[in-house]
């Protein structure tokens, strides 16, 4: 079963599609302060051995958090509200492609609107 950690800017509808595909979601908020710094967010998840599912474009850069260290990492690029629908698509897309949390491993996740790019 898939586990994700969701950042706190992650929008409900991305949570909620989680849900409905039996993926566990837990929601930063129940963990750390709003305003917690990246380094921690990402603590975070390690700690908890969760994929973190997030907005934030920060954690999309390799340099400063190197997939190879950490559970998977999923970038949501929404820079319009009116991208949520194909956003949407691409979330449940990769959920279906990728089942078991071993594929996540190691790995950086991006969707934007009309494909997913893989970094590892």
């Amino acid at each position: 079963m898939l586990s994700f950690l969701a950042d706190q800017c992650v929008a409900f509808p991305f949570i909620r599609i989680l849900r409905e595909n039996h993926c566990v979601v837990q929601l930063l908020k129940e963990h750390l302060p709003k305003e917690s710094a990246d380094l921690l967010v990402i603590k975070k998840a390690q700690e908890l051995n969760l994929i973190l599912l997030t907005e934030d474009g920060d954690f999309g850069n390799i340099i400063q958090y190197p997939p190879a260290n950490y559970k998977g990492i999923v970038v949501i690029q929404m820079k319009k509200p009116d991208q949520m629908p194909d956003l949407q698509i691409r979330l449940k897309q990769l959920i279906e492609s990728y089942k078991k949390s071993d594929d996540y491993q190691q790995k950086l996740f991006v969707l934007d609107p009309h494909k997913i790019r893989i970094r590892s």
